[in-house]
């Protein structure tokens, strides 16, 4: 394992304070030209995929070692771990409550009309003038304005 593994994995407390402390001496470092700021944006990458790979593992062995604890809330590391259930969720399928089903399969309609509409407003290159179905009412549609953010894409 490399140093800064081995100083991750085997380090002291790790708090809010000690990571925006890491964070801004990071930042400080790429605009002085002490970090070449490309190369840790592909070495970040590199750890985001070990961050995915080992997650699901990670979190369900944390999970049953955070159990052992015995209560649901404690210090370690200074930090406050808490075992919580998060991101609920409920499955509506088996309610066979047909109100439900007709607010979803209208809701269903709905969305597939608009995405249609959404692709028709991307497909226009200048204001066109129509008359609203609805209203009557004539009026002029513009192209949606597209918005994007120019970014480094790294792929290992």
């Amino acid at each position: 394992m490399s140093n800064l593994t081995t100083e991750i994995l085997s380090g002291g407390n790790i708090d809010k304070v000690a990571a925006a402390e890491t964070a801004q001496s990071i930042i400080a470092a790429i605009e002085n030209g002490d970090i070449n700021a490309l190369n840790l944006k592909i070495k970040i990458k590199a750890i985001e995929n070990v961050i995915e790979t080992i997650k699901p593992i990670l979190d369900r062995e944390a999970r049953s070692l955070a159990e052992l604890e015995g209560a649901k809330s404690f210090s370690r590391l200074g930090s406050t771990v808490k075992l919580q259930e998060t991101g609920v969720k409920y499955d509506y399928s088996l309610c066979q409550d047909p109100y439900h089903k007709y607010l979803t399969e209208k809701f269903d309609e709905a969305k597939a009309n608009k995405d249609k509409r959404e692709k028709f407003l991307k497909s226009l290159d200048k204001p066109e003038t129509i008359v609203d179905e609805h209203s009557g009412e004539i009026v002029t549609i513009y192209p949606p304005i597209k918005r994007s953010t120019s970014s480094v894409v790294i792929t290992l």
